[in-house]
C-alpha cells in the first residue's frame, strides 16, 4: 500500500493549504483611521503619494491625494486595511503617476517637486490611539 504522505499530490495539497492559511493570516495589530490633506504654497496637491513608515519598523501605510489634497491611509503589508497602527511615523511625500503601469516605459515629468524634507522622511507624525483626521502637511 502506498503511503499518501510520500506522494507528490499530497505534498502539493499541503503546500496549497499552507499558502492559503498564510494569506489569511495578517497582523492582528489594531489600526486606527488616519486622514488629512497635503498642500503646497496654500494649494492642494493632486496625486501626491503619502507614505507613513513606522519608526523602528512594522506596518507601513500609504494613500494618494485627490483634487482637494485629501488622503486616507491604508496599510501596505496587512491586506490593505483602512488605517494604521498608533505610533510614531516618518512621512514621505511625493508626486505619483496616476497612469503608471508595468508596461509604461517613459516616466512623465512631475507637475510639481516637493521640498527635500517632504521626500526624505524628515517629517514626523504621531498617530494617536484614537486615530486622526488632522494629518495635514503644508509644504
Amino acid at each position: 500500500m502506498k503511503a499518501y504522505f510520500s506522494s507528490t499530490g499530497f505534498r502539493l495539497f499541503l503546500c496549497c493549504v499552507f499558502c492559503l492559511l498564510a494569506m489569511g493570516c495578517g497582523s492582528k495589530e489594531k489600526v486606527v483611521a488616519v486622514s488629512g490633506t497635503v498642500t503646497m504654497n496654500g494649494e492642494p496637491l493632486l496625486d501626491c503619494g503619502v507614505l507613513f513608515q513606522r519608526t523602528g519598523g512594522g506596518i507601513s501605510a500609504s494613500g494618494v491625494t485627490d483634487a482637494q489634497g485629501k488622503f486616507t491611509l491604508k496599510t501596505i503589508e496587512d491586506n490593505r486595511r483602512n488605517g494604521v497602527p498608533p505610533g510614531e511615523y516618518s512621512v514621505y511625500l511625493g508626486w505619483t503617476d496616476p497612469e503608471a503601469s508595468l508596461e509604461k516605459t517613459a516616466t512623465p515629468t512631475p507637475p510639481y517637486q516637493v521640498p527635500a524634507q517632504a521626500a526624505n522622511g524628515s517629517i514626523k507624525f504621531t498617530v494617536p490611539a484614537s486615530g486622526s483626521d488632522q494629518a495635514n502637511f503644508a509644504l
